[in-house]
């Protein structure tokens, strides 16, 4: 009898059982985006093209996974300073909590700043510019990746906001200020960048690397880098996290910072020093030392790179949820606070049948908006400017804003600017 030999099989099939495994997972990813998405935004008229959207994003998020995490983990995963396990575990956590932490200040750029979306004629149409971008940075991003090219993830969304603001409106539409600031971001970013790690390898080369007793001085140098680490952190956490329940001056936040470095120091300094001893006064002894540091500092990258690029997946995500979720209350809010509220025509637009103090319609939304006022003009819209208790009221905190609805409500019809 002739006996089949299934090694073959065997190899392929173990061959292939990762990649299955991670096409799974990315599955059950974009699967969980929809349910959540249904789940939460049921309500909304058109939740199958928020939905779509959410789609769109969570596909984006993985190539921004896909390509990037290569940034934050290579140089730790490339000196064998921890396994590709770990360091993806690290960047999960950490990424994540950049984002959630910190990561509201480029949603906003990305959301509002590259293209005026007042500008825009049509609610909808800033619905589907903002998906295209999404789309279009999405497969680029995919195929980039599937060439091994590292590609900038926000080079890719922020042309594709240009691009498709461009093509609904026009280059009028641009805020160029803020495109200038971007442009020159992605010229000095390198080379800050280079210069530090230029300065930074200078520094342990006439310290620690061509040292006698290269071990001894690192025990000396070590404390001080995740001290020195421990300090940047601790101050852009306190501006960019806690700043959000307390307000806190970059003074504060740098002496902070400054109290954390010294506690890290004195922890970090008796560790080093008892495992110096175990280690030979050579190379290999020294980058046993310099492990934690640059795991410390993988983390500490990933936590920034998730709070600067998370605007790249959910800020165009950000805006069309406004738009589709947020007309109703945010038009509401509008008519009595001549404000800009989060959604981006709120601060102009009523229902037609809306008076002061009543809600929304209940039936179904109406496709057109009409402005408040005795005019009920049609698009496009009175400036925002025109009402001196618009300006009051935008500059009002929001604890303040019942006030501010009582000036807008006082001054009327009023055009004068102020």
């Amino acid at each position: 009898m002739t006996q089949v030999d299934f090694r073959p099989v065997e190899k392929a099939t173990r061959s292939t059982r990762g990649e299955v495994g991670r096409i799974g997972v990315a599955v059950l990813f974009i699967v969980g985006v929809i349910v959540f998405t249904g789940a939460a935004f049921g309500h909304v008229e058109q939740a199958y093209l928020l939905i779509a959207a959410a789609v769109i994003g969570g596909y984006m998020a993985l190539n921004i996974g896909a390509n990037d995490v290569a940034n934050n983990v290579g140089p730790a995963v490339g000196s064998m300073a921890m396994t590709m396990a770990t360091a993806i575990g690290i960047a999960a956590v950490f990424e994540a909590a950049g984002a959630i932490i910190a990561g509201g200040d480029v949603v906003d750029t990305v959301k509002n700043g590259i293209i005026d979306p007042d500008s825009i004629a049509d609610p909808q149409i800033f619905v589907w510019v903002m998906l295209g971008s999404l789309l279009g940075a999405a497969l680029w991003l995919n195929i980039a990746t599937f060439m091994g090219a590292p590609v900038s993830t926000t080079h890719a969304i922020v042309g594709g906001v240009l691009g498709g603001g461009v093509a609904s409106s026009g280059w009028a539409i641009v805020n160029w200020d803020v495109m200038g600031s971007i442009a020159m971001s992605w010229v000095i970013s390198p080379l800050v960048g280079g210069l530090i790690a230029a300065g930074t390898l200078y520094l342990l080369k006439r310290t620690v690397l061509f040292r006698d007793e290269p071990v001894d001085a690192a025990t000396r140098v070590v404390p001080l880098l995740i001290a020195v680490m421990a300090w940047a952190f601790a101050t852009y956490l306190a501006l960019k996290g806690l700043s959000n329940l307390v307000s806190i001056s970059f003074p504060v936040a740098l002496f902070g910072g400054l109290v954390i470095a010294v506690i890290t120091y004195a922890v970090v300094r008796p560790m080093v020093i008892r495992a110096a001893p175990g280690l030979t006064q050579d190379t290999e002894g020294v980058n046993s030392l310099f492990t934690i540091p640059l795991i410390c500092a993988a983390a500490l990258l990933s936590f920034a790179h998730g709070a600067n690029d998370v605007a790249n997946a959910v800020g165009p995500l950000a805006g069309i949820v406004e738009v589709l979720d947020g007309g109703a209350a945010g038009v509401r809010r509008a008519y009595h606070c001549g404000c800009s509220s989060s959604v981006p025509w709120a601060s102009r637009w009523v229902w037609p049948s809306s008076a002061p103090g009543s809600s929304a319609p209940s039936g179904p939304r109406s496709p057109t908006w009409t402005a408040p006022g005795p005019s009920a003009s049609r698009w496009p819209p009175p400036s925002r400017s025109s009402s001196p208790a618009s300006s009051a009221c935008r500059s009002a905190p929001p604890t303040s804003r019942s006030a501010a609805s009582s000036a807008s409500a006082s001054s009327g019809s009023s055009s004068t600017t102020g």
